[in-house]
């Protein structure tokens, strides 16, 4: 009886001690990739930029760039995720990053954050629809933001 009571003492220690908590920027991941695999309405396009979807064939694989870019509209703090829906960790930018990202119509300042454009890439067995979730500010201030979901067709 005591060698089961020590036992399950040590499990219980074990298990507490790997129990770990998530990073602030884990939690955001998981909340945004959250919001993206509930949402049930895409759009498929927008006028505020482009979002053009390319396919190179890699072995058995294919490997998808996405590219966001030309806007005529500012966007600052941008977070970008996108699913091809076969991986576990999907791509994005704006969470993990130390720096923030913005575009803005013909400013490209990248010491500052501002770039011409954003791009994310993954791998997938076929080609097939990418699912997007974006969210954006568009003032300085971060007083007005955005969130689109978007499906970028093949």
């Amino acid at each position: 009886m005591k060698k089961i009571l020590v036992l399950l003492i040590v499990f219980i220690l074990l298990t507490a001690c790997h129990t770990q908590k998530l990073s602030k920027e884990d939690e955001l991941y998981y909340h945004y990739v959250d919001k993206l695999n509930n949402c049930t309405q895409f759009i498929e396009n927008t006028s505020d930029f482009s979002l053009s979807l390319h396919y190179e064939k890699i072995d058995k694989e294919y490997c998808y760039v996405l590219v966001l870019d030309k806007t005529v509209i500012p966007m600052y703090d941008i977070v970008f995720i996108c699913d091809g829906g076969e991986k576990e960790m999907l791509p994005s930018i704006g969470i993990y990053d130390v720096e923030e990202y913005h575009l803005i119509p013909n400013k490209i300042d990248k010491v500052n954050g501002f770039y011409k454009g954003l791009q994310l890439s993954g791998l997938v067995t076929e080609k097939k629809d990418i699912r997007v979730y974006l969210h954006y500010y568009t003032d300085k201030q971060k007083t007005k933001d955005k969130e689109m979901f978007i499906k970028v067709k093949v």
